[in-house]
């Protein structure tokens, strides 16, 4: 049989087509199927399934009609039951299932008896079970370890590596497959008596090989595999931990004898740090017979094995390959499979009309109200589909459907990508500077300091040892002439990133010029925006005397986070802060940043040299001051919000862009395009319970325009007014008395 998806119907449903011929069969009816990962039973007679709606199915291809196992309750942030596997009998099913302190439990479920029986108990996180091939065993990974990890900025704790792999007998009486064994020698006679036993059971073995494959004429004649037992009353005391260092785990496998499973290191797990993704993941194997652990593959995405566990299907980045399970045999870049001569036909038009259609269902069972705002969504649709005759683009597509979507009125509703020609990118070479034509040559106007141990904030003309200085001309690139007014950026097509020869002079002449040798960058982003960032954190110091410290915080993600604490800790002392969030872009819900901005002084500590060290020490306990903008929203919503349901402090700026109800995922079309379905809101139990922020925005408690006038002069309103508040606060505060006498002890 195959199982496939089919939305004929205007609806995704699952199918089952016998492969010789013979009638097809739809197994769902309720539209309740997407992408819903089917896995065959060892038998292949059933099919394992789950749905949008956290419920887990099966379909038995006989009775064609599909059985419900299990619904979880609780799926926040996109969490269902996705990890189901068979036993090797096709007689159990092993699935891992959310609990309210947001832990997996792993379950057990019997299709004869029609029950479900528990294996753990959601104290730990237990997911990704794995049956043995021998019946034996279920494995499982499980974050129960807890190593405190503390900050060394900041004495708080948190906790990596926590992921085991771990292993429950299903039988009452089976031994552990890891119980201490003998480390006394053997002697050699009996070392020679069981060679001699392991030759004779080998002999046998290939007697009895020899003499099936003469029998074996009957290919459909397959031998059903032994049922196996599961003794399911307290099966969770039987659980044991497979010999393997804690760390962060997934994709475990079982096979004879052999687990499979991909360790993700640290750097991995920090989703934005700068530049492209890599595949850095490494598969290992480990042998349960002789207990231990291997590498296999370096720097994967993900993989997956055939039955026997002796081939490997590896994906890294965008390359698929194939190679033995073999540690030290094989390496990411071996058996790499040609995908490309791969070549498809496709009819654009009929394509369009599908990805329509998906978009549009997909915000019709995603969208985070259920009823979509009391709007009449199947007429919305039909409107925006009677455009279709007239794309002739896939950009086209994308406009309609972006126009679709926007009759939700509701934010984080995106649609991008597709299928479009490729365009040839030129890099440009740049050197963090600003042109400025003069005389028929361009002056180095400005030549921006970044932080050149850091790739993304390196300044190429600040490099120790160059001689060039702001005001000096640049003469020629590699040998080429520069003159104005051709655009300066012309004369660095194809060159970023690389060493370039540069003549520079202190006039607007050849004459006398020099030549120094330098590395392009490709962006100067990160170099502008120090910049900015470093002009206001002077011009605060300045105003206030050296007593209040600024920071900006670009969104609620790696970036902003990096951006926060490093400001916070190289001001700490300040008697005030003035966080700036203006054009914050969102990303996380960010109670991490006003945890630390509302931490109250608790005590001195009191060394016998030195002064005293306010207690916790990584905080600001004075007058704190933010600065939003129109710009600012998502996280960028919520950082303010936040700041002020604890009334950190005041507020200033203009009303940001109003966007909290947020998305967890990106989904994916059929043509690598992509739309968004806004998943969850917020709300409170203020006045009796109310949505937040989502069409609104937050509101300053002090509203300052930044007057165009002012802004192209050099000024900045909002600062100014920041700047003003804080000191006020400042004034307000009460001095902190001075350390009290030692106590007598007499």
């Amino acid at each position: 049989w195959v199982a496939y998806l089919s939305d004929a119907t205007g609806e995704y449903e699952l199918y089952l087509r016998p492969q010789k011929g013979g009638e097809e069969v739809r197994v769902t009816s309720d539209g309740g199927v997407y992408r819903f990962g089917p896995r065959w039973s060892p038998d292949s007679r059933k099919l394992l399934y789950w749905d949008k709606t956290q419920r887990l199915w099966y379909v038995d291809i006989e009775k064609k009609k599909p059985a419900l196992i299990d619904q979880q309750e609780y799926g926040a942030f996109s969490n269902s039951i996705t990890d189901g596997v068979w036993s090797p009998d096709s007689r159990w099913v092993a699935y891992s299932k959310g609990e309210r302190n947001f832990s997996n439990s792993t379950y057990l479920y019997s299709l004869e008896q029609k029950k479900i029986f528990p294996v753990t108990n959601s104290f730990y996180n237990d997911f990704n079970p794995a049956f043995d091939q021998n019946g034996k065993y279920l494995y499982f990974l499980s974050q129960r370890f807890f190593h405190p990890s503390s900050g060394q900025f900041d004495q708080r704790f948190n906790y990596h590596n926590a992921t085991g792999i771990f292993a429950v007998t299903l039988k009452a009486g089976e031994p552990s497959p890891f119980a201490p064994r003998s480390d006394e020698e053997k002697e050699p006679e009996e070392e020679k008596n069981g060679k001699e036993a392991k030759d004779e059971k080998k002999d046998a073995s290939k007697n009895n090989e020899e003499k099936e494959t003469g029998e074996k004429n009957d290919k459909d004649k397959k031998k059903e595999p032994e049922p196996i037992e599961i003794d399911t009353e307290d099966i969770g005391d039987r659980i044991v931990q497979v010999p393997v260092p804690a760390g962060t785990y997934q994709g475990l496998r079982a096979r004879k004898e052999k687990l499979f499973y991909f360790s993700v290191p640290f750097e991995s797990q920090q989703a934005g740090l700068p530049g492209p993704p890599k595949p850095r993941n490494t598969l290992h194997v480990y042998d349960v017979k002789k207990r231990e652990g291997k590498p296999l593959l370096k720097g994967i995405n993900n993989y997956d094995l055939d039955k026997a566990g002796k081939k490997v299907i590896y994906r890294a980045g965008r390359n698929y390959g194939v190679v033995d399970a073999v540690p030290g045999k094989a390496k990411v870049g071996e058996g790499k499979l040609n995908t490309g001569n791969l070549q498809v036909s496709v009819d654009p038009r009929a394509e369009w009309k599908q990805i329509f259609r998906e978009a549009w269902r997909i915000e019709r069972d995603f969208y985070w109200d259920p009823d979509m705002g009391g709007l009449d969504w199947d007429k919305i649709g039909r409107r925006y589909q009677a455009l279709l005759p007239w794309v002739a683009h896939r950009s086209d597509l994308n406009y309609i459907i972006g126009e679709m979507i926007a009759e939700l009125s509701t934010s984080h509703a995106y649609v991008g990508g597709g299928e479009m020609p490729d365009r040839k990118r030129v890099g440009v070479g740049l050197l963090g500077v600003d042109f400025e034509a003069e005389r028929g040559f361009y002056r180095l106007a400005k030549i921006y300091r970044g932080e050149n141990w850091n790739p993304q904030t390196r300044a190429p003309l600040t490099e120790p040892g160059l001689k060039v200085k702001q005001g000096d001309y640049l003469i020629a690139i590699n040998g080429t002439a520069v003159r104005a007014p051709e655009n300066p950026y012309a004369y660095f097509q194809n060159l970023a990133g690389k060493v370039v020869s540069l003549k520079v002079n202190d006039k607007p002449s050849e004459e006398d010029a020099w030549e120094i040798t330098v590395k392009t960058i490709g962006s100067e982003n990160g170099l502008r925006y120090l910049d900015r960032v470093e002009f206001n954190r002077r011009k605060v110091e300045e105003a206030t005397g050296g007593r209040v410290g600024y920071m900006h915080v670009p969104n609620t993600t790696i970036a902003g986070i990096i951006m926060f604490d490093k400001y916070l800790n190289a001001q700490l002392g300040k008697e005030g802060m003035i966080i700036d969030e203006r054009y914050n872009s969102g990303g996380q819900i960010p109670d991490f940043y006003t945890e630390k901005l509302r931490r109250e002084l608790l005590a001195f500590i009191s060394p016998r040299e030195g002064k005293d060290v306010p207690w916790p020490p990584v905080a600001i306990y004075g007058p704190k001051v933010m600065l939003i903008n129109e710009h600012a929203g998502s996280g960028g919503d919520l950082f303010p919000w936040l700041f002020k349901r604890k009334k950190i402090g005041p507020v200033v700026g203009t009303r940001t862009w109003g966007g909290l109800v947020g998305i967890g995922r990106s989904i994916p079309l059929m043509d690598g395009g992509s739309v968004t379905a806004p998943e969850f809101g917020i709300w409170t139990t203020d006045n009796g319970g109310q949505w937040e922020v989502e069409n609104y925005g937050v509101d300053p408690t002090h509203v300052v325009e930044q007057r165009p006038d002012q802004v192209v002069n050099g000024r900045d309103p909002q600062l100014e007014k920041a700047i003003e508040l804080t000191l006020e606060g400042l004034n307000r505060s009460q001095p902190l008395p001075p350390r009290p006498r030692y106590p007598k002890k007499n």
